[in-house]
């Protein structure tokens, strides 16, 4: 045998484990995107949260979790404010405390069309005690 002879055992295993090895690859890209979107949803809801507290009403928190959402959505570059829905409720059960919760529709990213992601609305939300007045 040439010693420039290929060594078809070795390349047989290459073409085998190459595309699995892709594969994984890929799927580990996906779902690191899919947390870092995650995470972003998550980081933007507590911020919201934290600058609601100086409001007294429900309407004014309403204003300032919408306002502080527009003033910080470009730091978050994976996320899109059309696509980001905010809302302030009363906490179920609980008159002393609110939820700020946002919701992240991701639909239109093509990474959800592949089918190995969950949901592609991404919710979070963040409870809040109403301070009170010494």
């Amino acid at each position: 045998m040439p010693a420039s002879a290929p060594n078809v055992p070795s390349l047989l295993k290459v073409v085998l484990v190459a595309p699995v090895l892709a594969l994984v690859l890929g799927l580990i890209l996906v779902h690191g995107y899919y947390h870092a979107v995650f995470h972003h949803v998550r980081q933007l809801t507590m911020e919201t949260a934290r600058a609601t507290v100086a409001a007294t009403t429900a309407g004014e928190r309403q204003t300032i979790a919408v306002s502080t959402v527009d003033t910080t959505i470009d730091a978050y570059p994976l996320l899109r404010r059309e696509r980001l829905t905010v809302n302030v409720i009363a906490a179920a059960g609980d008159p002393s405390r609110y939820q700020v919760m946002l919701s992240y529709d991701a639909s239109d990213n093509g990474i959800w069309s592949l089918g190995v992601l969950p949901v592609p609305t991404i919710q979070h939300s963040s409870t809040v005690r109403r301070g009170t007045s010494p």
